[in-house]
């Protein structure tokens, strides 16, 4: 403390005075001028003030902050307060070494500056702090927010609870739940929802958020991080219906496919049909005659004409009579033929006179088909089973 004669001669200080200025009382009261302790830009001022102080006290304030200098010549911050003693031309003043505290705040602000300077600059990404209250108001939020909704910043700064306002219908009240939920157990918020910009226009968020405490682990704050991630869900969305596409057009293909099959059996088996009526036909139509022929007292010539057309017969219908073989490879052509003559109701002596052999030959034929094809001492017409075999 100082008190300072009218006249700015310093005329008591006290130990702590000693302390802030590095001068002995002894060489300071009554001999030093309280401005020789002031930096020059602050002079001035403070010279008006203790002018004012003396003969218009309101306009002077009655604390300020200044700078001085002390005898080893560093600059210290000081907080001043300065009061008149009553009934004299004397003012009584006190000073707080506030250095440190500035240095503080300083370094605050500068730590402030940049960590607003790198979180305003995450692109598509806000940070935001809220109130721990019922409406979790917006104490806080990095300016990327007024882009991604299509707001101003004086907008926000008249109504923080815009991001409230800007939840989707269809998210809001569970979102607006989970932040109460979050409030009363201190647990993590991890949210993915839709807000609805000022222009209309649908995006999604991603919200990671939780609560701050303190060294005694009381809750101050919701500390969190908005993520712009309709891109993200765009792509999801396009994957989602390309999938569907697929999918569609999977089941069309799997039912063109299995339409083919249908047709192409039904080809087969028409194929096998017209194969069986063509060698039927032959057999039936045209064989017998041949057989006839034969016998019919033909001389050399037509003897020769007769077996080149049945060998020629015989080469066109033989892709016909594998095929319907196929299923008892183990008959040799001669029981192919006879189980072909069967089949198309030929009886033991017909087929003897149309094959040139013997009813035992026939016989024989007759019972090793029946064996080969698992019908021996069965009671199975051997006609109908040839008719009814698979193809």
């Amino acid at each position: 403390m100082f008190i300072i004669e009218d006249d700015t001669t310093i005329s008591l200080m006290n130990g702590k005075c000693e302390e802030l200025t590095g001068y002995e009382k002894k060489n300071v009261e009554g001999k030093k001028s309280w401005t020789e302790f002031i930096i020059r830009e602050e002079l001035e001022r403070l010279r008006e003030y203790h002018l004012l102080r003396r003969t218009q006290p309101d306009r002077v304030p009655k604390s300020y902050e200044t700078r001085m200098i002390d005898k080893q010549g560093n600059v210290k911050d000081i907080f001043v307060t300065v009061a008149m003693i009553p009934r004299t031309k004397k003012s009584i003043a006190s000073l707080l070494d506030i250095t440190a505290r500035k240095a503080a705040q300083k370094a605050l602000e500068q730590s402030e500056a940049k960590f607003r300077a790198l979180v305003e600059q995450i692109p598509d990404t806000v940070i935001y702090v809220a109130a721990l209250d019922e409406s979790s108001t917006t104490l806080y939020i990095s300016p990327q927010i007024m882009q991604i909704l299509g707001y101003s910043q004086e907008e926000y700064k008249d109504d923080p609870d815009i991001w409230a306002k800007c939840l989707h219908p269809y998210d809001k009240a569970r979102v607006m739940a989970k932040v109460a939920q979050c409030h009363m157990t201190g647990e993590k918020f991890c949210e993915e929802y839709r807000m609805v910009r000022r222009d209309g226009q649908t995006i999604w968020f991603y919200d990671h958020a939780q609560i701050v405490k303190d060294a005694q682990g009381s809750p101050l704050f919701l500390l969190g991080i908005n993520c712009d991630i309709t891109a993200r869900k765009q792509t999801e969305q396009s994957l989602r219906e390309r999938e569907r596409e697929l999918e569609i057009q999977t089941k069309n293909l799997e039912e063109m496919n299995a339409a083919l099959s249908v047709l192409l059996k039904k080809r087969e088996a028409d194929k096998t049909e017209l194969e069986e009526k063509v060698l039927f036909n032959i057999n039936q139509l045209v064989e017998p005659y041949i057989a006839k022929l034969n016998q019919s007292g033909l001389d050399e010539r037509q003897k020769a004409l007769a077996i080149i057309i049945e060998s020629n017969l015989k080469e066109i219908t033989s892709s016909f009579a594998f095929t319907l073989s196929t299923p008892h490879m183990n008959m040799t052509p001669k029981e192919i033929e006879v189980a072909n003559l069967i089949k198309q109701g030929k009886a033991t002596k017909e087929i003897s006179e149309i094959l040139g052999s013997s009813e035992k030959v026939i016989a024989f034929h007759r019972q090793n088909i029946r064996k080969k094809l698992g019908l021996l001492n069965k009671k199975v017409n051997l006609k109908s089973y040839l008719i009814s075999k698979p193809k």
